[in-house]
């Protein structure tokens, strides 16, 4: 067996030192603060803190972001709108695709 020289604890060690940095529940990471545009100040931006337009009321705003229906509104629009793509333009695209793979051309 050849020794390559200095201590294999060492060597052992060093192998592995990084290796934390690469584990996000390392309790290193634990209270450091990064340099972020919102972790710049002593407190957190709040969603309530940035600003709203005035001609709607503050209970909209509290229902719409704070309460999450944006996401269930965003959520929504989203499955409708795939709904009618799948619906209305695929069966041209697997029509076109089925017919050049098996030869029939269009009638």
């Amino acid at each position: 067996m050849q020794d390559k020289g200095g201590d294999p604890a060492k060597q052992r060690t060093s192998q592995y030192a990084e290796k934390w940095k690469e584990d996000p529940n390392d309790p290193r990471w634990k209270g450091r603060k990064f340099e972020w545009f919102f972790t710049e100040q002593k407190e957190d931006i709040k969603l309530s803190s940035l600003p709203r337009p005035s001609f709607l009321p503050p209970e909209f705003w509290e229902a719409f972001y704070e309460k999450g229906v944006f996401i269930a509104v965003f959520q929504t629009i989203t499955l409708l709108s795939g709904f009618v793509v799948i619906f209305l333009f695929a069966p041209y695209f697997i029509n076109g695709i089925l017919s050049s793979l098996l030869g029939i051309g269009p009638s």
